[in-house]
């Protein structure tokens, strides 16, 4: 059933035909008027006159789209600058890691080199010798105030005896004075009681060689080696070397003991000391050793 038109009141399909008809008015004006503006713009911009309308309507939204352009870009610039700065940190700390194993491995192998040198100097040591040495550990070091000595883990069921001769590839380094089944102590050059015969280059001078303590106190104290009882006359100098000169016996003659560091006369004046910088490393850095063999006493 179709709706009654209702006397004085509203009515629906009145309504509806007068908003048809506005919308169509609105939509007619607009292409008037778009149509004008563009006979307008074509008019001025055929004359080189800028057009009114469009230079207002860009003033007034320029301000808006510089605003959000540089919103834009500052937040790009942040969001970029925060996450690649932590990008970049994280990238140093592994490049830095990488550099410290590196710097690791090369000491390692800086290490395995050292140890190989000086082993093969023991081998060299012991191919040109007859009859052959023997190798030990060296497995402690005694420094104290009364001696100066290492124990090595070789002894008397290996055939060590005291009085035997202790080498290192690079020089003398002592002699056994006690020995034990399975160990053996070994006096050093730096201990007050050494005594080895030595000479100085090709027979330039004849000395002892003796330890001598320094220093007034446990922390201060330091042992260094001395060749004592030199000629006056003798013509020695820094960077002569030193060698066992066979004197005494139990020393065999040319084993490498050092090179003089200083020369001076004693309080007499009427012999020259030598200070001597041996070639065997210190007792602290020393692995293994050569016993050489020698004859029973």
């Amino acid at each position: 059933m179709g709706q009654k038109r209702l006397r004085g009141g509203w009515n629906p399909r009145v309504e509806r035909r007068g908003l048809k008809i506005a919308r169509g008015t609105v939509v007619g004006m607009l292409v008037v008027g778009a149509v004008g503006l563009g006979v307008i713009n074509n008019r001025l911009t055929s004359q080189g006159k800028p057009n009114p309308i469009i230079s207002g309507t860009q003033t007034i939204v320029l301000p808006a789209q510089v605003v959000a352009a540089r919103t834009k870009q500052g937040g790009s610039s942040t969001w970029h600058g925060w996450f690649g700065g932590v990008a970049l940190e994280r990238e140093n700390q592994a490049l830095a890691q990488k550099v410290s194993a590196l710097a690791l491995e090369v000491e390692k192998r800086k290490a395995v080199e050292a140890e190989n040198i000086r082993l093969r100097g023991l081998l060299d040591i012991v191919a040109t010798k007859n009859p052959k040495p023997q190798v030990a550990e060296v497995v402690a070091w005694l420094p104290s105030p009364l001696e100066q000595t290492v124990i090595i883990a070789l002894g008397t069921r290996q055939g060590l005896h005291r009085d035997q001769v202790v080498r290192t590839a690079e020089g003398l380094l002592g002699k056994i004075i006690e020995v034990g089944p399975l160990s053996a102590k070994v006096r050093l050059l730096t201990d007050p009681d050494s005594g080895v015969g030595a000479v100085v280059g090709a027979g330039k001078a004849f000395g002892i060689l003796k330890g001598i303590e320094e220093g007034d106190g446990k922390l201060k104290r330091r042992y260094s080696i001395d060749l004592v009882h030199l000629d006056k006359t003798a013509d020695i100098k820094p960077g002569d070397t030193v060698a066992t000169s066979g004197q005494g016996g139990v020393f065999p003659p040319g084993i490498p003991i050092g090179v003089v560091e200083s020369v001076h006369e004693d309080q007499t004046h009427l012999v020259k000391i030598a200070r001597i910088r041996p070639h065997a490393p210190q007792p602290g850095m020393v692995r293994e050793v050569l016993v050489l063999a020698a004859p029973r006493p």
